[in-house]
Formats: structure tokens, sequence, C-alpha cells
């Protein structure tokens, strides 16, 4: 149990941090905002991609961020297919490890080769994480209306 009690307490903590945030979420006026925004279904998997991917760089962990990005998408009408969206988080999430010293593989990686975590991320790293945000984001677009019809 203590090696997974780290993994264990941001479980927890990200379940009651969405529950908590999805009473709250309509008071605040975020959801009134963002649907005066109306945003296209491709800016919106744009910014999920990139949300996940700088909550990475900002060292939080992906299940508090796709918890707070879930709760407040599926709360609005965005256009998207729920899997869409839940695909994108996955998305930003499997990129920000390209970038985020707090990922497992650059924590990982730096410990077994003894090099630094900031020498583990690079220019390809972000180059990597730019290309293949966009690609996958362009793929959902074209994947949401076949869902949709669904």
């Amino acid at each position: 149990m203590p090696r997974i009690g780290p993994e264990t307490a941001i479980l927890v903590f990200a379940t009651i941090l969405g529950s908590v945030f999805e009473k709250a979420l309509p008071d605040m006026g975020l959801l009134n905002w963002l649907q005066g925004m109306q945003l296209s279904s491709i800016a919106i998997i744009f910014l999920l991609i990139l949300a996940m991917i700088a909550a990475g760089l900002m060292a939080v962990h992906s299940i508090v961020s796709g918890t707070i990005l879930l709760v407040i998408f599926t709360s609005i009408p965005t256009g998207l297919a729920d899997l869409i969206i839940m695909q994108a988080i996955l998305v930003g999430w499997g990129l920000c490890t390209a970038v985020s010293i707090s990922s497992l593989s650059i924590v990982t990686g730096a410990s077994m080769f003894e090099v630094p975590m900031t020498r583990l991320i690079t220019w390809n790293n972000f180059i990597y994480v730019f290309v293949g945000g966009i690609f996958c984001a362009i793929v959902l677009t074209a994947i949401n209306p076949l869902l949709m019809a669904y």
C-alpha cells in the first residue's frame, strides 16, 4: 500500500475536486462565459489538448486537470461527442508526458540514466508535442461527426 499511496491520494483528491467543482460551476459564471464565446469544435479540441499540456508544464497531475476539464466541457453544449472530449484530454495527457518534469517517463528516465530531468526535455519534445497535438486534433475533429450521428 505505501507504494500506491500517493497515486491513490491524487485520485481521491481529483474525484472530490471534480464533485465540488461540478456543484460550484453553475454559480461561478464560467459556463455562461464559455458558452458566450461560441467556440468551434476544433477550437475546443485544441483548447483541451493545450490545457492538459499547459497543466503538465506547471506540474499539475493530469488526473486533476483532466477531471476539471471533463466537468467543465461536459456541462455545456459543445457540439462534441463525450468520447471526443475524453479522447482530447487523453491526447493532451499523453503529450504532456514528453514535456513535464513531473511525468513518470521523465522522472524514470532521469533516474535510470542519471541525467537532470531538464536535460530530457528538449526542443524535439516540444516539436513532437506540437505536431502530435495538431495531428490528433484534426483526426478527432474528423471523427466527431461520425460519433454525433449515433
